[in-house]
């Protein structure tokens, strides 16, 4: 995908925001903090001893607050209606879940703090079974959803065929990716053009040009 994927901070200056961050929760006092993953956001193992926490850092230009505080709103709902083991959010030393970390030279960060939840990474050897496991998680996710009482203000990212692979897609222009051809942007034109069409028409929007 495009470079607006990631997020243009390197590892240092990602550790750097880290600690600030864990520095506001007195639990995590003489904490170690580890970078785990870098993908739309950035994720780092918080170990104190108090126990086990991630941290996330989001990427700039995806979620805003409100987008983050309304999906924190679902996962504490998911956690008091159903069984379903969800990380739950943990409030600073403001009592804020969501923190808004200053960059060095300009722009901020938001970052949130969850308690650890054990499990393993999906392999090419995985169990058959896993699938009917999470076919039923999918099911109780989506019954919640229809039956929950969103609170105001509410707000989501929305997930379609221009929102994953048009021009202005949140993890931006697929057209962009290095090393893709001019035959191969000529290949894969007429099918995603045909995609589009056919989502539209399901979602009952006008079927125009692609």
């Amino acid at each position: 995908m495009a470079s607006s994927h990631a997020d243009p901070l390197d590892d240092t200056l990602l550790n750097h925001m880290a600690h600030q961050a864990v520095a506001r929760y007195p639990f995590c006092h003489l904490a170690r903090v580890s970078l785990v993953t870098r993908s739309e956001n950035a994720t780092f193992l918080v170990e104190s001893p108090s126990g086990r926490y991630a941290l996330r850092i989001h990427r700039p230009g995806y979620h805003e607050q409100v987008d983050i505080e309304s999906e924190l709103a679902w996962l504490k709902a998911l956690h008091e209606e159903t069984d379903i083991p969800v990380p739950l959010a943990l409030a600073d030393c403001d009592g804020k879940h969501v923190l808004t970390l200053a960059v060095p030279g300009g722009g901020y960060r938001h970052a949130v703090l969850f308690h650890w939840l054990e499990g393993e990474m999906p392999t090419a050897c995985l169990d058959p079974l896993a699938f009917r496991q999470l076919g039923e998680i999918t099911a109780k996710l989506h019954q919640h959803s229809r039956n929950w009482g969103r609170p105001t203000p509410f707000r989501r990212i929305v997930w379609n065929h221009e929102t994953m692979v048009g021009p202005e897609a949140h993890w931006g222009n697929w057209r962009d990716t290095p090393g893709l051809s001019v035959l191969m942007l000529s290949l894969l034109h007429r099918p995603w053009s045909m995609l589009g069409r056919n989502s539209r028409c399901m979602a009952g929007k006008p079927n125009d040009t692609a």
